[in-house]
């Protein structure tokens, strides 16, 4: 975690602002000036309300038939992997490494000529490494990992924000955009978040539809927000969904 020098949060609010001015991101700007969420105090107890949100996974999964290396994969290509890093908005920030998505699109820009061709190149090879899992086992921790920031709640709550690894994300959109289409069908109508174009956006005016349409009507609709849910389920129990 990362604390800013000021202690005046009006001030911390305007520096952060003008950084992402200065990227170009006008939302990030907005969003910061309005969100009411302040950094957590770097101390001993913000961690262990940190670590509460991230148990322990379990020790040994117990997955079964765990597909082999010998898979098919998808195969990248560079046109691919440019489009991806083009779709990152400005302003965005850096994993572990340090290295931001606006740095690979500059330096993979028609300005940079063969330098950048040759560098989205290599960045196409490590996407196909990455997809084929291949990744020595001594990075998977940096390529894998995320820089980890704290915000207070209204609640007096922790929200917990993680930044991956650039690299990684571009291989994780290359990788959704392929499943997109074929993994809606399967997950409609009870998951809207993925694989449907404004899924959220079609359960909100449903919602909002049905509740006009039965308003003199005995109608319930039941809400329900599992607290910090993703973080709650081990990570090989979603592995033995999967396979």
């Amino acid at each position: 975690m990362r604390q800013s020098k000021s202690l005046d949060p009006e001030e911390n609010a305007a520096k952060l602002a003008t950084k992402k001015l200065d990227d170009g991101n006008m939302k990030g700007a907005i969003r910061i000036l309005c969100c009411d969420d302040k950094i957590a105090p770097f101390d001993d107890h913000t961690f262990l309300k940190l670590v509460e949100k991230h148990p322990k996974a379990a020790s040994t999964p117990d997955v079964q038939n765990v597909p082999q290396a010998t898979v098919n994969h998808h195969q990248t290509s560079s046109s691919e992997v440019l489009k991806t890093i083009s779709s990152f908005p400005p302003g965005l920030a850096a994993g572990l490494d340090g290295l931001r998505p606006q740095i690979l699109k500059d330096l993979t820009s028609p300005q940079a000529g063969i330098h950048g061709e040759n560098l989205f190149k290599s960045i196409t090879q490590l996407c196909d490494l990455m997809l084929e899992g291949l990744v020595p086992p001594s990075i998977l921790p940096i390529l894998y990992g995320g820089s980890l920031c704290a915000f207070t709640k209204k609640d007096g709550g922790i929200r917990p924000i993680a930044v991956g690894n650039t690299f990684r994300r571009i291989t994780a959109k290359i990788c959704s955009r392929q499943l997109y289409k074929s993994v809606g069908p399967a997950l409609q109508p009870f998951q809207l978040g993925f694989g449907t174009k404004c899924g959220s956006e079609a359960a909100v005016h449903s919602t909002r539809t049905y509740l006009q349409e039965n308003s003199g009507r005995q109608k319930i609709i039941l809400k329900l927000d599992f607290k910090n849910a993703f973080n709650m389920i081990h990570r090989n129990k979603m592995l033995e969904v999967v396979f």
